[in-house]
């Protein structure tokens, strides 16, 4: 028997699996439908209808390789509801299968069944193996009028690939065959047209049905048969294959207008499900009814529960229905099912993800300030990180776990689990620009301000550029003053960079007291791989002065005071006299006197409230600083 899925003769086009991919696996607000495939086995069935070959009609549909190849995102023509989700547009694989989206697969030619990547679901299987075509093989065209359109996708003069070396001989050549979607029903048909049996007779393997969200069981539907079974009388399962296929040869093709058609279960749940107007404590759903569904059942919880017995459950009429209760920040799973009349209810759709808006940032103002990126979930940002797509690429800075590799997902984080991270677009062209912001910190004159962090790329292989700035505006144009930069990172393991690491990060020492912000800015050539960036930590440092003469002439006592505080100078060598300055914690300036050098100076401070200042002496240019606590 031949094996499905042999290894492809070309690395795959999609090396490392896409951002849009990964986005919308991590952060989107529509997710996989989890809880089953609304297309059941009930919904099967093999009949025969007529083959229409497209011809000339339609709009070709481009590949680089009519070999191995995954096309361009096409238009469905209209909205087609599957897995719970609403799409309009798909992709082609010139293998003999299609993914609903606008995103490829993970690989032109894999063992899509049994594969868990995101990157792998909403797949339709008319014939899946390793095909070939031609330039002019693939074809979409959309027919009828709204509500009743309906979209026909075309493979034509498809022939099985045979390595030379191999003793399996093609069992056709010449082979069209189209999925057809249907508007409002949903309905899928797959139809096969004219072939040209091959000249001799070897058992072929080829895989035929729907794959929703992963290989469990009730994602997906396959037909199943073995070689002298006729192609037009498979079982329907829905489970993967095991020891049977969808098998034939030369002697078992179908005859033209052979279909398989597949509709949706009777109750369905809406699909489409996505938010709107969200807040801090609610989020409208909007979804697309089914034509079966009487009410809808929301349920949602924290990421991650188990809506079999846990979460809020509410009852929606119809779309939209606003979701109330939230807490700002906080990320939630939201599942829906249709209820149908009496007990009779559809698979739960989901989970979708939900995340309530942040409540508004505040600004920093006791230090250390740290941030590992591990409170929020992966594929999210905290709360007062702000990033800035500067290059508007789509691929923004985004808190992450891993980062897909051609050998799977590989961890990220410096400490678990996660690390903030910039990862590459795909369009060869563009380079980075991108940047991310820490929250406000309030900076105080008279102190400096040491940022240390850790970072990381993939390696030599793909050196990255980044640089780091600060200034009064979490926005590129406020980031006024470089304290960082490395144009060539090339590590793998993580660096921890600060003052004593080359390249150093320079010293904050405000001359004004303030709200700052740190950016990040990413500014790799094109084409390259990842930045890695964790464990942030801003620490304060009092500037006790530049004067070691001021630092000797002065004395402050009592200290702690009550209020009444005498200032003590001498040889200080002011003959103009000396200012003096006493600031709060919060930078504000609460009292400024002249005072004489070579004298006990008393100032009253009966005013001041109980807490900690800053008392600073300046005569010209140079000063000095003493803490000082009042106390009453």
């Amino acid at each position: 028997m031949n094996k499905l899925y042999q290894a492809g003769r070309k690395a795959s086009a999609w090396q490392r699996l896409t951002l849009a991919t990964l986005l919308a696996t991590l952060a989107g607000t529509v997710g996989a439908q989890a809880q089953g495939l609304n297309y059941g086995t009930s919904g099967a069935t093999s009949t025969t209808t007529s083959f229409v070959d497209l011809g000339t009609n339609g709009t070709v549909i481009n590949v680089a390789d009519p070999d191995d190849d995954v096309s361009n995102p096409q238009s469905i023509g209209f909205p087609f509801a599957y897995n719970g989700q609403v799409f309009t547009q798909f992709v082609l694989g010139t293998n003999g299968f299609m993914k609903l989206g606008n995103t490829p697969t993970s690989d032109v030619f894999d063992d899509f069944f049994s594969s868990s990547d995101p990157a792998d679901n909403n797949l339709l299987f008319p014939l899946f193996n390793d095909l070939v075509g031609t330039s002019t093989s693939y074809r979409v065209a959309t027919s009828g009028t709204a509500p009743n359109r309906v979209c026909t996708i075309q493979w034509g003069n498809m022939t099985e690939y045979v390595p030379r070396a191999s003793p399996i001989p093609a069992q056709f050549t010449n082979f069209t065959f189209q999925v057809k979607l249907y508007e409002t029903t949903n309905n899928i048909e797959f139809v096969y047209g004219p072939n040209t049996p091959g000249s001799t007779a070897d058992e072929q393997v080829g895989g035929v049905g729907l794959k929703g969200s992963g290989p469990a069981t009730g994602q997906l539907l396959l037909a199943v048969k073995t070689t002298a079974t006729p192609w037009a009388s498979p079982t329907f399962q829905n489970t993967n294959y095991t020891t049977t296929y969808f098998e034939y040869d030369k002697n078992n093709l179908p005859t033209a207008g052979q279909t398989f058609r597949f509709a949706p279960d009777a109750c369905s749940p809406p699909a489409g499900l996505n938010f709107t107007s969200i807040t801090t404590t609610s989020a409208v759903a909007n979804f697309t009814v089914p034509g079966a569904g009487t009410d809808y059942s929301i349920i949602y919880g924290p990421s991650g529960f188990n809506p079999a017995s846990a979460g809020t459950t509410v009852t929606a009429t119809a779309s939209p229905y606003t979701l109330s209760g939230l807490t700002a920040g906080n990320v939630y799973d939201v599942y829906i099912r249709s209820n149908c009349g009496g007990t009779t209810q559809s698979t739960l759709a989901g989970p979708f993800r939900l995340r309530a808006a942040c409540s508004p940032a505040s600004i920093v103002s006791v230090f250390p300030y740290t941030e590992n990126f591990d409170g929020v979930a992966s594929g999210d940002t905290p709360c007062d990180i702000t990033v800035a797509d500067n290059n508007n690429d789509n691929t923004p800075w985004i808190v992450r776990s891993t980062v897909p590799t051609d050998q799977g997902p590989a961890p990220v984080s410096s400490s678990s689990p996660n690390a903030i991270v910039y990862y590459y677009n795909e369009d060869g062209t563009t380079p980075a620009d991108d940047w991310f912001f820490t929250p406000g910190l309030f900076l105080r004159s008279g102190y400096t301000y040491q940022l240390s962090f850790k970072y990381r790329n993939s390696g030599t292989n793909y050196p990255e550029r980044m640089e780091v700035k600060y200034g009064t505006g979490a926005t590129p144009a406020d980031q006024t003053t470089t304290i960082w930069q490395n144009a060539n990172i090339a590590t793998n393991p993580y660096v921890t960079t600060g003052v004593g690491t080359a390249p150093a990060v320079t010293a904050i020492t405000p001359t004004a007291n303030g709200v700052y912000y740190i950016g990040f800015h990413a500014y790799s050539l094109a084409d390259q791989f990842f930045i890695a960036v964790d464990d942030l930590q801003v620490t304060q440092t009092a500037v006790t002065g530049n004067s070691e003469i001021l630092s000797r002439a002065i004395n402050v006592y009592p200290n702690p005071s009550t209020g009444a505080v005498t200032l003590e100078v001498r040889n200080a060598n002011a003959k103009n006299g000396l200012e003096v300055e006493i600031t709060n914690m919060l930078g504000q300036r609460v009292f400024q006197s002249t005072v004489r050098d070579n004298f006990e100076n008393k100032l009253r401070l009966d005013a001041l409230a109980n807490g900690m200042y800053v008392l600073k002496v300046k005569a010209g240019n140079e000063f000095t600083i003493r803490n000082l606590s009042i106390q009453k």
